[in-house]
């Protein structure tokens, strides 16, 4: 066989292959909930050049830091809790208070807050936007009803202007209590393949 109908041949094979193949469609990659147990953390990645980047993320308590954080997947109307477990470093000159954490979640309304104090001598504290965990065993829940489906951002509530910027971010999808093959409660919403 000369090379010609060599290629030939292979390019008649992967014509074949494409069109005898099942469909594949495509789902976001994320954690099912409603009940998340989650870590801020230091952490890095490898970039293409193959250098690393410190990052402070979120990710499952027990596993590494990611960015950007894990995708949380709900279905409406469920009662979400996320535990959030401060795992930051001491800041500057060894501040323990100076990296508490938090997380917000725009879009979701009534938002409550437990503290879980594990720490000797700090306690969770009101930030600006929401309760913070200081890094000394603290914990805080956050609790919501996920009242309305689509995607939705979630980020560090706390110094968003340097924790953000360092990866603390991730994405909420509500699932629509219709189905989890449309975007919303309509059939007009429905979709084969999702992306983020």
């Amino acid at each position: 066989m000369n090379r010609v109908t060599a290629r030939r041949s292979a390019s008649l094979l992967g014509l074949l292959a494409v069109l005898v193949s099942p469909v594949a469609t495509a789902t976001v990659d994320g954690i099912t909930g409603p009940v998340f147990d989650l870590t801020a953390s230091q952490d890095f990645i490898t970039t293409a050049d193959g250098n690393t980047v410190t990052i402070w993320g979120y990710g499952e308590t027990g596993g590494r830091a990611q960015y950007p954080g894990p995708t949380l997947i709900v279905n409406q109307g469920e009662t979400v809790s996320i535990t959030l477990n401060n795992g930051l470093p001491l800041g500057p000159g060894g501040n323990k208070f100076e990296n508490n954490v938090s997380m917000v979640f725009p879009g979701q309304t009534s938002v409550t807050t437990t503290c879980t104090n594990g720490g000797t001598d700090t306690t969770c504290v009101d930030g600006l936007l929401t309760m913070e965990a200081g890094i000394d065993g603290d914990q805080v829940t956050y609790s919501f009803i996920a009242s309305e489906p689509g995607t939705y951002l979630y980020h560090s509530g706390t110094r968003p202007d340097l924790q953000a910027e360092m990866g603390m971010f991730g994405t909420l999808v509500v699932r629509p209590s219709q189905g989890a093959n449309q975007a919303y409660n309509h059939s007009d919403t429905a979709f084969d393949h999702e992306y983020l």
